[in-house]
């Protein structure tokens, strides 16, 4: 297997960025369907009937992802009866608690209560990253067997793929997906594509408006430069629309975060009000208090606050207040 030592992990909002257009894409089966068999090899495809798979579990559609949940878990029907099951987790670096989560993932997808006779349960990586994906447990399709007994997982690197070539061979939405997520890691891939995957997208639609955010943010793009280039690529229309589509994520990215913070400012002030208050009636019981009493109250949660005023007709002393929990 591969031996090169692999970047730092990336940090949680990147990581999620990548999540979250992975999970957005993959929820459409046709474009799950011609990444997989493009990436799970012949000896697999030939096990599955034609058509593509189900989804059985996943939590593709869900911002705050649950990590007891595996991104994805598709089921095709296998030839001759009963599934083909494919547990999938996407990474964009090589994690490596990996094999154990997919172990984790696995269990319920080998759940007897929902056994058909001839299922087969492949656990696999969706992977995309600077570095290799250096787990002794992977292994990728059409390449050596994995040692007897280990229980492995299938790699299937976005990385290995040649996207002048891959683009004969699947959709346009399966080459800017791949080549998005991709581009991400790989400086050449952004260099020689940035022009036919912007030629590549609808003027305006949901996956168009995920891609625009997902290469403006993973491939650090400026969004003036990226707009102009639209505006030359495109129609007059339909790079305008593209415009405004960017401007309007901007927006809306903009518009959250103005409202996290006002949301976070009122509920200071609504703490800060609230400690106010209570150290006026500590002081006029306990004949003053503390600096150190004054900074835990003045630190406090608002929950807490409330069950410090409660007690403050009961307790017998500053400590004993200052013990009353929520």
């Amino acid at each position: 297997m591969n031996t090169k030592k692999h970047p730092r992990r990336p940090s949680r909002r990147a990581a999620q960025q990548h999540d979250l257009y992975c999970r957005a894409t993959l929820s459409d089966l046709a474009v799950a369907d011609e990444l997989l068999r493009l990436l799970l090899g012949n000896e697999i495809v030939a096990l599955i009937e034609d058509g593509p798979p189900t989804l059985e579990h996943g939590n593709h559609v869900d911002e705050d992802s649950r990590a007891s949940r595996p991104d994805f878990r598709f089921a095709y029907r296998r030839k001759g009866g009963g599934r083909v099951k494919i547990v999938l987790e996407h990474k964009s670096w090589c994690d490596p608690g990996a094999p154990a989560q997919l172990c984790r993932y696995a269990r319920p997808a080998l759940d007897p209560r929902d056994r058909e006779p001839g299922d087969l349960v492949f656990l696999a990586v969706l992977y995309h990253g600077e570095g290799e994906w250096t787990d002794p447990l992977a292994v990728e399709p059409g390449g050596p067997p994995p040692p007897p007994g280990a229980l492995c997982h299938l790699l299937l690197s976005l990385m290995r793929l040649d996207p002048a070539a891959l683009a004969r061979r699947v959709s346009p939405k399966t080459w800017v997906f791949a080549t998005a997520m991709a581009g991400a890691f790989a400086d050449p891939v952004r260099a020689a594509h940035l022009d036919a995957l912007l030629l590549a997208l609808p003027d305006s639609g949901d996956f168009t408006r995920q891609t625009l955010k997902y290469i403006s943010g993973a491939w650090d793009l400026d969004k003036d430069a990226l707009n102009a280039k639209l505006a030359v690529l495109k129609s007059d229309e339909g790079g305008a629309i593209m415009g405004n589509t960017l401007w309007d994520i901007e927006e809306r990215a903009q518009a959250k975060y103005r409202a996290v913070g006002r949301a976070e400012g009122k509920a200071e002030g609504k703490a800060e009000g609230k400690a106010d208050s209570l150290l006026v009636l500590l002081r006029l019981k306990f004949d003053g208090v503390p600096d150190a009493a004054e900074s835990k109250v003045r630190s406090a949660s608002t929950e807490q606050l409330d069950a410090w005023t409660a007690a403050v007709l009961t307790a017998a002393d500053l400590d004993e207040l200052l013990a009353a929990k929520p």
